[in-house]
């Protein structure tokens, strides 16, 4: 997640931090499985971050994917190439979400600390 990340913690240290397998982060940060709820607490306690904000990544993540997946075989359909500049666009989208996303967590957590 870009919460450990920015800890700069390895998945390894936030599963053993989290007494969660290393596989199983490596797992649900790639978006392959959703945190069960125990998962969700220890990861929410670890990091300090509602369970529910640590996986918008992931979903957004997930969702690119599936768009982008839907687009190539859109496209092989019709047997067109996509031009580079449009998809560097696309993707420069993305990166300004991730990008969004990680400014308005650090700007909650921050009025969160303030207020304490």
């Amino acid at each position: 997640t870009l919460e450990r990340k920015r800890r700069g913690w390895s998945q390894r240290q936030l599963a053993q931090r989290a007494d969660i397998g290393e596989a199983t982060i490596s797992r649900l940060e790639a978006g392959k499985v959703y945190p069960y709820p125990g998962w969700k607490k220890r990861l929410e306690r670890v990091l300090g971050v509602p369970g529910d904000e640590l996986f918008q990544e992931v979903r957004l993540k997930a969702q690119v994917e599936r768009f982008a997946e839907g687009e190539l075989i859109r496209l092989r359909q019709r047997d067109e190439i996509p031009e580079f500049g449009d998809i560097l666009a696309e993707f420069m989208a993305v990166l300004d979400d991730l990008d969004r996303l990680g400014r308005l967590r650090e700007r909650t957590q921050s009025r969160e600390r303030n207020e304490e």
